[in-house]
């Protein structure tokens, strides 16, 4: 590789640039972030995959799977934090990496972002016409399958139907997402304490119908299905990121980021581990509908007038969900924009403040995929495959920012850093197929790296100080190195983790041509160079 080439892979956007591109108006409060990130984390999750999980992999372990994923959440969520509270601008993981680490980088994590928004509101779309048409049904009505349910074709395991329901739903909210985000904010917050209300009621009035009968065997499939639960369910908890994606947008970014993921991360954990103890105490894992079941549930316990309030309320919420991914990714899209590496249309900005060619490429894309495939069957694990891989590159590029600060270890730091994170991946796969080499190979490529990065912080820790004054990952490298193994063994314990992985590259290998046939020769960054 030339030499100028690689200088393009690896030139930074400057600190002081890019604090100057955020928004002139802040007007998000810590309690408006959370709602936002409750709203993009507790939707479907909560309504359709808790119990699918149930069903097909977990049974009442699915309170363990919630909760192991909650829990990997939270340790990739502080490690956000810092990169957050240090740079509080919008772009989330995208803005950090191509500030912190290079173009390259950051470009690589913002195409990967849009698989946690685009392809996830497209899942939720599918999930809330279901629901829908399961209203209708316990009303008597019954709705025409032509318009959410024809059958084409199935193409490399990827299911195309069509599905105008999920489509329009999806294009009527990129509407109201056009309006802005004070006015989203409002709608958010009215929605979120819905569903905190509604979610509180089904644990209050299911738990009059549990029979503990129904929790035996509580882990039908053992410790595979509890984990290949949590691997599916920690697409659900991205809600932290949709946080971070408006921090340019935060009154008090030091103060209220923290907060905001903190409690949509703690509060996502506590309620879906709750809804799934509840749901399968209600009605045998065997018997639970895959595309409503809580609301199935309080039908088959006899308390249908439960159900309506159910799969109402339901619905309001995965539309508050789909509103969320719809309001991050023209963020994302608007900061990739600003910096030249996407075409400069969307970065400009209505009389709301909305980057309206981003929210409406979203919102079109998004409905097209709504309307042509069944994300959840078929697509599901490349976007788990590529949220789990992306957040442990951004786990080991904390540790990399650190080591940059003391130039004498950066370069032993960085190798650390990166066998680590290699070494994870390895280590899982030989894990899989033979625990005793599974074993001698983790000691290898996980545990002497680790102690060669806890040497390095332990031994210049003075030198190794968060580059934010508001927040500090604590007990580096402890919190980044076991998010960074944790995301590794959910990613490979998801049942069809190859498809996941040759889907990603795909997807990979599309932003890598756009990249460079269009980013690479028209970064901003050439052109204040050459002033």
């Amino acid at each position: 590789m030339s030499k100028g080439i690689w200088n393009s892979l690896t030139r930074r956007k400057p600190i002081a640039k890019s604090l100057e591109q955020t928004s002139g108006e802040k007007h998000l409060t810590w309690y408006d972030l959370t709602a936002y990130g409750i709203a993009a984390t507790v939707g479907s999750g909560i309504y359709v995959t808790c119990g699918r999980i149930a069903k097909d992999m977990a049974g009442p372990s699915v309170v363990f799977s919630t909760g192991i994923a909650g829990l990997l959440s939270l340790f990739t969520g502080i490690c956000y934090l810092e990169f957050a509270s240090s740079l509080p601008i919008a772009g989330s993981g995208y803005a950090y990496f191509y500030t912190l680490m290079g173009e390259f980088l950051g470009w690589l994590i913002g195409w990967n972002l849009t698989l946690e928004y685009a392809f996830a509101a497209a899942a939720i779309a599918g999930g809330w016409s279901q629901y829908l048409v399961s209203v209708f049904a316990q009303a008597g009505w019954k709705v025409p399958e032509v318009l959410y349910h024809v059958p084409l074709t199935t193409m490399g395991g990827i299911d195309f139907r069509i599905n105008v329901m999920a489509a329009v739903v999806i294009l009527l909210i990129g509407g109201i997402v056009s309006r802005g985000l004070k006015f989203g904010a409002i709608i958010t917050n009215c929605i979120t304490a819905l569903n905190l209300g509604i979610i509180l009621f089904i644990l209050g009035v299911g738990s009059m119908y549990v029979e503990k009968s129904n929790w035996t065997p509580f882990m039908p499939h053992g410790l595979n299905g509890v984990f290949s639960g949590s691997g599916e369910m920690f697409f659900s908890y991205i809600g932290y990121d949709t946080i971070s994606s408006l921090a340019g947008e935060a009154i008090n970014p030091g103060r209220d980021l923290p907060i905001a993921v903190l409690l949509t991360v703690g509060t996502a954990t506590v309620l879906y581990m709750g809804v799934g103890l509840v749901l399968t105490g209600m009605k045998s894992y065997l018997l639970l509908d895959e595309r409503s079941p809580l609301a199935h549930a309080f039908v088959q316990v006899g308390a249908p007038w439960a159900s309506y309030v159910v799969a109402i309320c339901a619905l309001f919420t995965m539309a508050a969900t789909m509103f969320a991914c719809l309001m991050g990714q023209p963020k994302i899209f608007q900061a990739i924009a600003k910096d030249g590496l996407l075409p400069r249309l969307f970065a400009r900005e209505n009389h709301h403040g909305t980057p309206v060619a981003g929210v409406s490429m979203t919102a079109i894309l998004t409905a097209a995929m709504a309307l042509f495939l069944d994300v959840d069957n078929g697509l599901i694990d490349m976007i788990s495959f590529g949220t789990l891989l992306g957040m442990s590159i951004l786990c080991s590029g904390l540790l990399v920012v650190r080591f940059e600060q003391h130039r004498p270890i950066s370069k032993l730091g960085t190798a650390l850093s990166v066998i680590y994170l290699l070494g994870t991946i390895v280590s899982t796969v030989v894990y899989n197929t033979d625990h005793f080499f599974g074993y001698i190979t983790a000691a290898v490529t996980m545990l002497v790296p680790f102690l060669g990065l806890c040497y390095l912080f332990a031994a210049y820790s003075g030198y190794l100080a968060s580059t934010s004054l508001a927040f500090s990952t604590p007990l580096m490298p402890l919190f980044p190195c076991v998010a960074m193994a944790a995301n590794s063994f959910m990613m490979l314990q998801m049942e069809k983790v190859l498809i996941g992985f040759f889907q990603f590259s795909a997807w990979t290998a599309i932003g890598l041509l756009i990249y460079f046939t269009y980013g690479i020769n028209n970064s901003q960054l050439i052109h204040d160079e050459e002033k």
